[in-house]
């Protein structure tokens, strides 16, 4: 299975995240990280930085990499 049907298959924000930082640059050249899937929740109000997301977490971008995070209340 290629890289990007691997990502568009995922099924949920940790595999997303475990995916996206085990990949090799040429990989992650083939996605679009703004067109990542999501999985439910509601859409944060400021998705800057937020590439992905769930009812209870937010895969976001850190150091190198993503990192999910649990969502913050409002």
């Amino acid at each position: 299975m290629e890289f990007y049907e691997k990502i568009e298959n995922a099924d949920s924000v940790f595999e997303l995240e475990a995916l996206i930082n085990a990949a090799s640059p040429d990989e992650l050249e083939t996605i679009d990280m703004s067109q990542l899937p999501t999985f439910g929740g509601e859409e944060p109000s400021d998705t800057q930085d937020i590439w992905s997301w769930d009812d209870e977490y937010l895969l976001v971008s850190w150091e190198n990499g993503v990192k999910t995070v649990r969502r913050q209340e409002d």
